[in-house]
């Protein structure tokens, strides 16, 4: 499967993206541990979508700054590939492996 995910970004990587537009892979990393911490603090959360979890923006800061990122670079990055779907569900499809392989142990 990684093999596949490779292959899938290779062909992203060939093509040039705008300044300020992370690569797929580094796409796949935050939105992993976005999709992961998003979860941990729905999860019995006393907060409705409505209302953002204070905590949990402290931890994307923690996030960001892990993978070296900031909110203005994935914001602008996630413009740009929701406007190009094809990258976008490739990005998606990582996210999906990632997570699967983050998964319950049996």
């Amino acid at each position: 499967m990684l093999a596949v995910g490779g292959l899938l970004f290779g062909a992203c990587r060939h093509q040039e993206l705008p300044d300020g537009v992370i690569d797929g892979e580094r796409m796949a990393a935050f939105l992993t541990e976005a999709y992961m911490l998003e979860a941990s603090y729905a999860i019995g959360s006393q907060y409705n979508y409505d209302s953002i979890n204070p905590d949990a923006l402290l931890a994307y800061d923690t996030v960001l700054r892990r993978l070296d990122l900031d909110r203005e670079t994935v914001e602008k990055s996630l413009d740009y590939y929701t406007k190009h779907p094809d990258e976008y569900a490739k990005i998606q499809a990582e996210v999906i492996e990632n997570l699967s392989q983050q998964g319950p142990k049996r």
